[in-house]
Order: structure tokens, then C-alpha cells, then sequence
């Protein structure tokens, strides 16, 4: 979806964005706009050869989102989505959520037999202060509805 309004915050958050993809080592960001000093996976997170536009952004009684979607699948990183999330009341991003399908864990999983040669393997990580979790894989890709109601669903409290 095209960008429709932006807020200031709307800007501190898209350059943000812009320099967590311009680096690939570990990135020292404001403290006033993320929660923690430095991060070491703001690699993971660039879009790569992929094309990517920002939502809409949402929000909780404690949480704001800021979804980013991607186009075709390309690259050995391909994601489909990432939800950047702001803690209201520190009003700094806490975490990244994304779902993508990496060449190497697809092609692994096609070697196993885990899926077949025509599937792919989708996962779903979480980025936080200097750590990485993936939370799940799934054969079917999923859709945005339904990512973003588990993303809301992560950070009720």
C-alpha cells in the first residue's frame, strides 16, 4: 500500500528503517527511537533484491505496528512480511517480526523430504534487543490477515 500520511514519527521510523537495511554489522540507533543502544540483526531484516512498500500502521492499547510487505519472493533471504513494533509507552521499537522463506532451510527441507519439490518452507522470527528466535515453520504460506492477528496476539498484554 502506498505511504498516505506521515507523521514525524512516521519519518524517525521509515529512516530508521533505512539504516537497519543500509548496515550489515551492528548498528548503534538513537535510544529515543529504539529501546536498546545496539542490535546485531539488522542484516537479517533488509529487503535485499526484493521490492517492499510500508503499510498501514495499527495499533493496541500498548502497541503500535508498522507493517513493511514484500513482493515475489527473491534472493536467498526472501521475506514476505515485517511488523516493526513500538512499546507506546517508551515510545521506542521493542521488537521485529517477520516472515520469510530462505533458500537454504527450503532446500534442506526439500533434500528430507520434509516438503516437496515444488514447496517451500516458510518461517516466522523475532528480533529483540541483540537476540533472534525463530518462533515456526509452515509448508502454506500465510497470509497477511493472519500474521498480523498473531503479531497483535504476541504483544497483548
Amino acid at each position: 500500500m502506498p505511504l498516505i500520511s506521515i507523521s514525524k514519527f512516521s519519518v524517525k521510523i521509515l529512516l530508521t528503517i533505512a539504516l537497519i537495511f543500509s548496515y550489515q554489522a551492528p548498528v548503534k540507533a538513537s535510544p529515543s527511537l529504539l529501546c536498546f543502544d545496539n542490535y546485531t540483526w539488522g542484516n537479517f531484516l533488509t529487503p535485499g533484491v526484493q521490492l517492499y512498500e510500508k503499510g498501514v500502521n495499527f495499533k493496541t492499547d500498548t502497541h503500535s505496528f508498522m507493517p513493511i510487505t514484500y513482493g515475489e519472493l527473491k534472493g536467498p533471504v526472501a521475506k514476505l512480511y515485517t511488523f516493526f513494533v513500538t512499546d507506546l509507552q517508551k515510545n521506542c521499537i521493542v521488537a521485529a517480526i517477520s516472515v520469510g522463506s530462505y533458500n537454504v532451510t527450503t532446500e534442506a527441507s526439500r533434500a528430507s523430504g520434509r516438503i516437496g519439490p515444488d514447496e517451500r518452507l516458510y518461517h516466522v522470527d523475532d528480533y529483540r534487543v541483540n537476540s533472534h528466535s525463530t518462533l515456526g515453520m509452515m509448508k502454506i504460506k500465510p497470509s497477511y490477515d493472519s500474521v498480523k492477528t498473531f503479531v497483535i496476539d504476541m504483544f497483548k498484554e
